[in-house]
């Protein structure tokens, strides 16, 4: 209860920057997700969350504690909250699971309440200025390119489906020139009819 009465947004914010216990980057957790990413590469699956993202609640000895619930849904607020959602996303969840695993946010609008922050917004017109998650989410899409999977994405030029050479989109999925090389060409034609080729 003490802790519950001093503890200041810094102090939650720093918890989940550390590497301890149910913290953001906890050793626990990336331990969990490399044995999930070793699960599904060893029988040949793609990674796919339900309901992924973060929010926070106090622990069931405090789930009646207006205080710390509003502490936490000023925590949910603070600015820092958009460095620690494109950090989790992109330095910890995509480093681990992939750039092809499919990470399905849990849910986009929702008001905060003592059952936790569960939305990316918390009304239809809260503004980016102040939708630090939903930010952060647009964000990483925004910037997050997986080439190869027939969708330009980020900063990719093109993509093809596939990550081959001189097939003029290159495996980087920037436009390449392919050389035309008309000395091995051949005409092989069965059947040719009034111009057309059957």
């Amino acid at each position: 209860e003490g802790v519950v009465s001093t503890e200041t947004i810094d102090q939650i914010i720093e918890r989940l920057n550390n590497t301890a216990g149910t913290a953001i980057h906890s050793t626990i957790r990336i331990s969990l997700l490399q044995q999930h990413k070793t699960l599904a590469d060893n029988n040949n699956l793609r990674i796919v969350t339900y309901e992924g993202g973060q929010h926070l609640i106090p622990g069931s000895a405090n789930q009646g504690n207006t205080v710390l619930v509003q502490k936490l849904i000023d925590t949910n607020r603070d600015v820092r909250m958009y460095d620690l959602y494109r950090d989790y996303l992109s330095n910890t969840w995509f480093s681990i699971m992939g750039q092809d695993s499919l990470f399905t946010h849990f849910l986009y609008v929702s008001r905060p309440s003592f059952g936790g922050m569960w939305g990316a917004k918390e009304n239809l017109t809260q503004s980016l200025s102040e939708a630090h998650k939903y930010r952060a989410l647009v964000d990483t899409i925004n910037t997050t390119q997986i080439c190869g999977n027939f969708y330009s994405e980020g900063g990719e030029q093109c993509d093809d489906g596939n990550l081959v050479n001189g097939d003029g989109c290159s495996s980087a999925c920037v436009p390449e020139t392919v050389p035309c090389d008309l000395t091995s060409a051949s005409w092989n034609a069965t059947n040719v009819t009034e111009g057309t080729i059957v």
